[in-house]
Parts: structure tokens; sequence; C-alpha cells
């Protein structure tokens, strides 16, 4: 089991983890603060990933609320933007 199961019967289609964190980069240029937060977090994902991930059912819950969090707070921050024209 990897990663993957974080979005497991939610997508039809799924990107490299690095390549979110590629995007958060981006991200983060235009100010975006929250993804910092998701950068740091990919990254124990994937340095989970490479020594077994899972450990166990505990910290899949702990790294599925935290992702959870972080994708509300962009939510929050982009509910608080003006509209596009």
């Amino acid at each position: 089991m990897t990663y993957a199961r974080l979005f497991e019967g939610t997508i039809n289609h799924a990107y490299c983890l690095i390549h979110l964190v590629h995007e958060c980069s981006s991200l983060a240029e235009i100010g975006e603060n929250w993804v910092k937060t998701m950068t740091t977090l990919l990254y124990e994902i994937i340095r989970a990933d490479q020594r077994g991930f899972p450990q166990s059912d505990k910290e899949m819950a702990e790294l599925e609320k935290r992702f959870d969090d972080i994708v509300q707070e962009s939510i929050h921050y982009h509910n608080q933007l003006d509209s596009l024209p």
C-alpha cells in the first residue's frame, strides 16, 4: 500500500507527489502561505512511503487529517479572495 490510499475512491487520476510539491512551489512564489505546510506534509508522505508506508493505521489517519486540514485552509484562503471579473 502506498500514499495513494490518501485519495482512495475519490479520484480518477493521481499526480506524483513530487509534481504536487512543484505545484506548491509555484503557489508559494505568489504568496499562498498554506502551501508551505502542504509541501512539508508531502515530503513527509514521500519519506514515509520510502520506508514502507503506512507504518500503522494511526499514522495513516494522522496524515489524512493533516492533509484534509490543509485543504480546508486553502479553501478558506481562496474564499477570502476577491471574485474574478
